[in-house]
């Protein structure tokens, strides 16, 4: 956050197609678009030495969640973030938790995830995305619309790892060293696998792992 240092678009791209682009569809597929595009439109770095393409934008201006807190870019976003939204039902629904809320907290906060990380490696996008698509078999118009919506994350995240792809190939046109370029070819190999279909090696389920984890 220092003058100078890193910034990230999220926020003002995830609101951009939160309350703009997306504004009339129903609000998961709204949300899992918004992500989407939030995700697709995140710069893209392949840092000297690295071996894993990624990079995390936390903790810097402009990188927060919108969904999770809200954002300053914004204001609508109060009646749809987690924290306002949870905030004020707790309060409506439980006036008396006020006077345990100064000590503990108002009780509005999400879970942590116990993120099921095998099912990406096992799978990848492309099979994650399948087992949605024969789930919607029969399923309700709410269980098609969840369905979908995963698919439309997915999707997002396949697309992602894909620009991680252009820039390699760009890196590696640039790239004069024999050795870094080699190392270049082989990371590109695989983001051009995974996260989109099964990991097969150690290096390839620490690369679809890491996209996931940064995308979470």
């Amino acid at each position: 956050g220092q003058p100078g240092g890193p910034v990230s678009p999220k926020e003002r791209n995830w609101s951009h197609a939160f309350f703009s682009l997306y504004a009339n569809q129903p609000l998961p597929e709204r949300q899992a678009l918004s992500f989407a595009y939030a995700l697709a439109h995140e710069p893209i770095y392949i840092h000297p030495d690295t071996h894993l393409a990624g990079q995390i934008y936390q903790m810097c201006p402009g990188a927060g969640c919108p969904e999770w807190r809200g954002s300053p870019e914004d204001a609508r976003w109060r009646d749809y973030a987690v924290i306002p939204v949870a905030t004020a039902r707790v309060q409506e629904a439980l006036p008396e938790n006020a006077v345990h809320a100064q000590f503990f907290g108002d009780g509005a906060y999400p879970g942590h995830i116990g993120w099921d990380f095998r099912s990406l490696l096992e799978l990848g996008t492309s099979g994650l995305i399948e087992q949605c698509r024969l789930r919607s078999a029969g399923a309700t118009e709410e269980q098609r619309l969840f369905y979908g919506s995963v698919s439309i994350a997915l999707s997002g995240l396949a697309d992602w790892a894909a620009l991680h792809c252009t820039e390699l190939k760009r890196q590696i046109s640039l790239t004069p060293e024999a050795a870094r370029k080699e190392e270049l070819v082989t990371m590109l190999a695989i983001c051009e696998r995974v996260p989109e279909l099964p990991a097969r090696t150690f290096a390839e389920a620490m690369q679809s792992f890491f996209f996931q984890h940064l995308a979470v």
